[in-house]
This record gives structure tokens, C-alpha cells and sequence, in this order.
């Protein structure tokens, strides 16, 4: 359906470009690199006709429409490995567990016991002391 739209669409701007191509064009500015459908001073007449045969015209038709088929082949492979890949899960990246191997990764690790602070001398500071130190 999309694809039968875009062809249809790319056929009428063919046309309408064809037509369009078909008024006068002229080349304006001291370097010619302005281009205007109305006269210009010094401006020249430049000659836009199409000059491909009809057949011409219609097997480039024919590529642009084979050419919108096969991205939409395309999109529509895609989108389906996308969907397989997300149904499948995520990937697991590195060696592979066995079944019987613990899972060490998932156990989190009891945090330290901070060493208390010594001064340089190795003396302990008075606020680090208790009743008993």
C-alpha cells in the first residue's frame, strides 16, 4: 500500500516537474550562479527541456519503483529481526556459566570494617579514643 503511494506520488512529481522544466529559465549574476523564471539583466536563456525519450522516462520510473519495493523488503526484514531480538533477551557478553556454577557476580560483598584513623606517628588521635583506649 505504502509503496504503491509513493510510486504514484514520484509519478506526479515527474510530470509536474516535467511541466515545470518546460518554462523559461534564465542564468543571472555576474558569475551565473543565480538562476530566475523571469528576465534578468545580462541574464541568459538556458534551454531545461527534458531530453530523454519516453522509454527513457519510463524504465527510470520503473527503477524508482523497484528501488521503493525493495527498501520496503527491507524495512519490513528489519523490523522482524528487531522483534526477534527483543523477544529473545538480552545477550550475555563474556564466558559462558555452567548450570552448576555459583552465581558469584548476583552475591554483593560485605562492605569493610574502616580501619580507624592513626596519626603519622601511629598514635591514635583523642577524638578516636574511649573510655577504654
Amino acid at each position: 500500500m505504502k509503496a504503491a503511494a509513493v510510486l504514484w506520488l514520484a509519478i506526479g512529481l515527474s510530470g509536474a516537474c516535467g511541466a515545470w522544466a518546460q518554462d523559461r529559465v534564465y542564468r543571472c549574476g555576474e558569475d551565473g550562479r543565480n538562476y530566475s523564471h523571469s528576465p534578468c539583466p545580462a541574464g541568459q536563456q538556458v534551454d531545461v527541456a527534458d531530453a530523454r525519450t519516453a522509454q527513457q522516462t519510463r524504465e527510470a520510473q520503473e527503477v524508482v519503483a523497484r528501488d521503493i519495493r525493495r527498501a520496503d523488503a527491507l524495512a519490513k526484514e528489519r523490523r522482524q529481526r528487531e522483534q526477534a531480538a527483543t523477544r529473545q533477551g538480552a545477550a550475555h557478553i563474556g564466558t559462558p556459566r555452567s548450570a552448576s556454577a555459583p552465581d558469584t557476580a548476583s552475591r554483593a560483598k560485605a562492605p569493610r570494617k574502616p580501619e580507624p584513623r592513626r596519626a603519622r606517628n601511629g598514635i591514635r588521635p583523642l577524638h578516636a579514643l574511649t573510655a577504654r583506649g
